[in-house]
Parts: C-alpha cells; sequence; structure tokens
C-alpha cells in the first residue's frame, strides 16, 4: 500500500489498516449505538490526521519502511525508526490526555465533570475544539456522544489500548477477522485457524505487542504450553509454546507475519528420518541453513573448550542439509499464506502436539 508520507502510513497502518470492524462489549450498561458512535468518532480523528498530519507533527517525512523485519540496521537508515515512533508517541499522546481527561470526570447529573483543579495539558488541547471536544465549567461537552463509552473501557487492564484500538468485544476474537485479509488466501487462513481452535490452541490478542510499547504493533496468537500448564506466552523467543504467532507492524514495508512457533527442534532435527515425507518436505524447505556465523559456539565459550558447531545434518533424496537447531525461528516466517503454506504448519504443529502429549503421559 503506498502513502503520502510516512506520517500518514504510521497512522493509517497501525489504527486504521490494523483496527477491527465494529463489535460491541455486550457485557455493559452502554448501549450499541453509543459504542458505535464513539468507535467511527476515533476512526474519523484518524482519518483526518491521515489526510494533514502536520495537525500532529511539525516535520513531514518522505514515505519509508524497513524491508527488513528481522535486521532494521542492514538498511542504512538508523533514523527512520525514530522517525516512526514520534508519530506514534504524538499520536498516543493525543488520545492518552483524552483518555485521562474522561476517566478523571465524575458522572454528576449526567454531566461528565472533571475536578476543580484538573488542568488540560496545552500541548493537546488545541486539538480538542477540531475533535469535537469542548470544556466549559470543567463539564466537558461532545459533538457526539462518546463519553460513556470511552469510561466503560476503564473497567480493563487494557482499557486504553482498547480506546486506541476501536475494540470493545470483551475477548477481542474480532481480530481474527481483523487479519484474515493480511492472509491473502482468505480461504487457506480460515482452515488453519479452524484447525488451531478445534486443536486447543489458546486464542489472544495483544493490542500492544511491539519492540517499545508504544501501540506500533498488535498481535493475535493461538498456543498450546508443551508442559501442560497454564503459563502466559511471552514472545516468539519462547521456549515453553508452540503454535501460530501473528504479527502486524507498520514499521515494516510487509507489515504483516505468521510465525509457526516450533520448540525442542534439535530433537526433531534427530528424529528427522523417522518423520513424515510431507513434514520431511517442509523442514528443508522452509528450515534455516548452517551460515557458520559461530552463535552457537560463541554463546558457550569459556565454558566448554574445543565446542563443536550445533549444526545438524540431514539427509533428503540424496543430498545432505546442515540445519540450525537455534536460529530457526526466522525462517518459518511468512508475510502471505496459501494451501501448501498451510498444510505444513498444520504437520507440523500435529507432529510436536502428539509428540509433546505423549511425553505428558
Amino acid at each position: 500500500m503506498e502513502y503520502k508520507n510516512l506520517e500518514s502510513r504510521m497512522v493509517n497502518a497501525y489504527l486504521l489498516q490494523s483496527a477491527p470492524i465494529f463489535e460491541p462489549d455486550t457485557n455493559c450498561s452502554v448501549s450499541e449505538s453509543e459504542q458505535k458512535e464513539l468507535y467511527e468518532w476515533t476512526r474519523q480523528v484518524y482519518a483526518e490526521i491521515v489526510q494533514a498530519p502536520e495537525l500532529l507533527v511539525k516535520v513531514i517525512h518522505e514515505d519509508d519502511a524497513h524491508p527488513n523485519r528481522f535486521n532494521k540496521v542492514s538498511y542504512g537508515k538508523p533514523q527512520l525508526i525514530s522517525d516512526m515512533r514520534k508519530v506514534n508517541k504524538a499520536m498516543n499522546e493525543l488520545m492518552q490526555g483524552i483518555w485521562n481527561m474522561v476517566i478523571a470526570c465524575k458522572i454528576v447529573s449526567n454531566e461528565f465533570r472533571l475536578p476543580d483543579d484538573y488542568i488540560v495539558p496545552k500541548k493537546y488541547s488545541n486539538h480538542l475544539e477540531k475533535l469535537g471536544i469542548h470544556i466549559e465549567q470543567n463539564v466537558i461537552h461532545t459533538t457526539r456522544p462518546i463519553l460513556s463509552a470511552i469510561k466503560n473501557l476503564a473497567k480493563y487492564e487494557n482499557g486504553f489500548e482498547r480506546f486506541i484500538r476501536c475494540s470493545y468485544q470483551e475477548d477481542m476474537s474480532v481480530f481474527i477477522d481483523t487479519f484474515r485479509p493480511f492472509a491473502i488466501n482468505e480461504k487457506a487462513y480460515d482452515r488453519l485457524i479452524q484447525w488451531l481452535q478445534s486443536n486447543g490452541f489458546q486464542y489472544q490478542a495483544r493490542l500492544n505487542g511491539g519492540e517499545v510499547k508504544n501501540l506500533e504493533a498488535s498481535q493475535i496468537l493461538f498456543m498450546k504450553n508443551i508442559h501442560g500448564q497454564e503459563v502466559d506466552f511471552k514472545s516468539m523467543y519462547d521456549h515453553d509454546h508452540i503454535g501460530l504467532f501473528v504479527h502486524f507492524t507498520a514499521v515494516i514495508k510487509e507489515p504483516t507475519a505468521f510465525l509457526l512457533l516450533a520448540q525442542d527442534v534439535r530433537e526433531t532435527l534427530n528424529a528427522f528420518d523417522s518423520l513424515k515425507p510431507e513434514l520431511k518436505r517442509f523442514i528443508i524447505y522452509y528450515h534455516a541453513r548452517c551460515n557458520g556465523c559461530g552463535y552457537c559456539t560463541q554463546r558457550n565459550r569459556g565454558k566448554t573448550p574445543n565446542i563443536k558447531p550445533y549444526t545438524i545434518i540431514v539427509e533428503y533424496e540424496g543430498s545432505k542439509h546442515a540445519l540450525c537447531p537455534i536460529n530457526y525461528v526466522y525462517t518459518y516466517c511468512w508475510n502471505l499464506l496459501n494451501d501448501e503454506l498451510v498444510d505444513g504448519i498444520i504437520g507440523y504443529l500435529e507432529y510436536l502436539q502428539e509428540r509433546f502429549e505423549l511425553k505428558l503421559q
């Protein structure tokens, strides 16, 4: 997708393109129509800033994005990520200011009244009138009935994230639909999601899943703990879960990544000869090769003298392949899905699920 400038890219991609369709919170006293008003008002704010980002920041930059998800430094533009995050920061400060103001109110005679000593910070006070928010004698007036819906979100631990992401539904399962178009092949995506759900992989949506917690990225997860424990999934480098990890971030040119999470990969590679032909083919096609980086030997240097590389050699259709049992996460990562990929992901997870469940018995 093309953008007029960097600022428009960031606001559109992380707040409009990755926002869910409207789904109300059905477990509250705020009407669906009021929640819909908030949804439409918030999206209107973002759309206006996409068209005129100078309302938010002083300096407008030419559009750009990092082409390499796992090695941004290789692009040779160290200032780019900083410029991107300046936009995020300005957007978040504006919305945080509105959030703080509404949450601080007490409802008196159906009016949202601020404390007498409440001071609206000047850095965003000038924007309020343009956004349809007017304060008179410490009472907030709005052109649209959005205040009750904002205040309702405060009951959630991630209330502000829900506010800024237009996500009101209690379980946030609507994000499964949000990520569907990013897969391109939506039927393949649906088949994969249905398989994960029917096999007990636990769904979770994360509205603030970037490298820094500034709402630059969102994620959905389908995870299963390999020890049978109730332990939260930490990151793509987690050692306790298998499943699917879907990540959207505006700082990357191809913003969406579908990642397969596997565990105990060394054992899988050592058992390569006994794997099903389809799984062998999938691993040979996608698994990281040893490139002599030395990571496996350097991290144990001084502890184990004369340590040898961890490389595992497997043979497939008459050829030998040197596979890396450590830095494999990056190669099980795709920008879109198709039927062949989904078959491979399901096949690998079926194998891991069976293996780890057998260990638990």
